[in-house]
C-alpha cells in the first residue's frame, strides 16, 4: 500500500473502521487518516470503539 495521498503528502498510518478475518475483506469502512507528527491524545468523535485495522 502506498501511504500517500494524491497530492504527495505522506501518511503515518490508516485506522479502519471495518475488519474481517478474510484478507481481501479487511481494511474496509471509514478510514481516520493519521499523518506523521501529529498529536491526537484522543479519538474523534464517532469513532470510539470502532477502529479496527
Amino acid at each position: 500500500s502506498d501511504l500517500r495521498t494524491a497530492n504527495g503528502t505522506r501518511i503515518c498510518a490508516q485506522l479502519y473502521a471495518d475488519d474481517s478475518p478474510y484478507y481481501d475483506q479487511c481494511c474496509g469502512g471509514a478510514a481516520l487518516v493519521v499523518y506523521p507528527n501529529s498529536d491526537v491524545p484522543y479519538m474523534p468523535r464517532g469513532w470510539a470503539a470502532r477502529g479496527s485495522s
